[in-house]
């Protein structure tokens, strides 16, 4: 399979999990996730963010669940952004115009295999704001 159809597709599975998040589809959620999924969040001990990895879309899923209702609870606050972050696909969400989060992804066979949920505000603050761009 040749990168630009990879690229492609990791694209597109991106595409739908940031779709699913915005329409609040769990169901969605869990096609782009692998059995398998690690979620890992870093809030660098100022933001609050699960402190061990996640195992397990069953519970990757529950925590989805969370985040995404907060999300559809507070839509008028907070935009999601398919962007690319260190080269790769990735996910953007502003709070009020601010970087909030940065997730990024690790993938096997077009579905997420790992979650990365960057929260850490010392990270965030090198994320470039103005160098943000929209796949």
């Amino acid at each position: 399979m040749a990168l630009e159809q990879v690229n492609t597709d990791i694209e597109q599975v991106i595409s739908n999990f940031v779709r699913a998040i915005e329409q609040g589809n769990i169901t969605q959620v869990m096609d782009v996730l692998r059995e398998d999924v690690v979620y890992y969040a870093d809030g660098g001990g100022k933001v609050t963010a699960a402190i061990k990895p996640i195992y397990g879309a069953t519970r990757v899923k529950q925590l989805l669940i969370a985040l995404t209702t907060k999300f559809l609870t507070n839509q008028e606050e907070y935009s999601i952004m398919q962007v690319e972050v260190n080269g790769s696909p990735g996910v953007v969400i502003m709070q009020e115009e601010k970087v909030s989060a940065v997730l990024c992804f690790a993938f096997e066979e077009n579905k997420i295999k790992s979650i990365f949920f960057i929260v850490n505000p010392d990270k965030l603050g090198f994320y470039p704001t103005q160098a943000r761009k929209e796949m």
